[in-house]
């Protein structure tokens, strides 16, 4: 098993943002693509989505919480898939069945 970090990215067009609701908890099942973080920034809100399915294994973040560009704001455990960067700051799993030849 690997842990894969849930970082601030820039999805909000500011340096820090607040966390305005945690969607998951710790030892909550996460499936890509489930709403993880609601941000606020530079009066605009956005959603953080999960780029890898798991558990929810830490949150270092706490609702009401400002943070800046770049913080981790959970851990996520993944299966033994290959780990690959799919950009700045982010982590996703390629399940065996869909690597490429």
């Amino acid at each position: 098993m690997q842990e894969v970090e849930v970082k601030l990215t820039t999805v909000v067009a500011a340096r820090e943002a607040k966390i305005v609701r945690i969607h998951r908890q710790p030892n909550e099942i996460v499936n890509r693509g489930d709403a993880l973080f609601d941000l606020e920034g530079n009066k605009e809100t956005a959603t953080l989505y999960a780029q890898v399915s798991g558990k929810m294994v830490a949150l270092e973040v706490a609702e009401g919480d400002v943070v800046p560009t770049g913080s981790v704001l959970a851990r996520i455990e993944v299966g033994d898939e290959e780990v690959v960067s799919v950009g700045e700051g982010e982590e996703a799993t390629i399940p065996e069945k869909e690597k490429p030849s």
